[in-house]
């Protein structure tokens, strides 16, 4: 999770203006950039297996991943359009509530 971004965000007040799951949304974009910055496409197999756990353990929503699989077994995980529309309508969802905040912090 992306504690610093959360930690921001409580600080300054901004936890009522943004969306109820902005910070597992976060949580999971940078956990799979990582994974990417790290690994490429193709993660070694302990990696997938982490990853499939974590999904889970963090209860992030299944849809918002997709595999490829080879022999039954995760070969690549990807994000999927799910995710996507998710995050951007997300983003939109947050520059309200920054600017709800704003106004209401200097009307």
């Amino acid at each position: 999770m992306p504690h610093g971004i959360c930690e921001l965000v409580e600080t300054t007040g901004l936890t009522a203006h943004m969306p109820a799951d902005y910070a597992q949304m976060l949580g999971a974009v940078f956990a799979y950039r990582n994974k990417m910055l790290h690994h490429g496409f193709e993660w070694p197999p302990a990696e997938r297996a982490k990853f499939e756990a974590r999904i889970a353990r963090e209860g992030w929503p299944a849809e918002w991943f997709d595999r490829s699989l080879t022999n039954g077994e995760t070969w690549i995980i990807t994000i999927s359009d799910a995710l996507i529309r998710h995050v951007l309508a997300q983003i939109d969802a947050m520059l309200e509530g920054i600017g709800a905040f704003i106004q209401s912090r200097y009307p």
